[in-house]
């Protein structure tokens, strides 16, 4: 009996920080979306501290991929070409058909 109760008090000791630590996890990124794709084995070869850090990066670059686009403009068009002027400079990209 002593020791079914104190298998229970370890349990309960070692599960409530844990479920708390996923909650706050969960908050700032999205755990359970991590955590289905690692045990339901979509997560290649990588460790569940790799695809955490996998999904903090792809949110970093969603993120900056829309403040480039909020800071960039079109300054010059010619036939084929727009000039853009962005954050890290200007650069002559091809203009798409429907916009020429």
């Amino acid at each position: 009996m002593k020791l079914k109760s104190r298998a229970t008090l370890v349990c309960a000791a070692v599960s409530l920080p844990l479920a708390l630590w996923v909650t706050g996890v969960a908050r700032s990124n999205h755990a359970w979306l991590v955590l289905s794709h690692y045990f339901g084995g979509r997560a290649g070869n990588c460790t569940l501290a790799e695809s955490f850090e996998g999904e903090a990066l792809s949110r970093l670059q969603f993120g900056n991929i829309d403040a480039v686009r909020a800071s960039s403009r079109v300054i010059r068009k010619d036939d084929r070409y727009s000039l853009w002027s962005t954050p890290y400079g200007e650069f002559w990209m091809p203009t798409p058909a429907a916009t020429r």
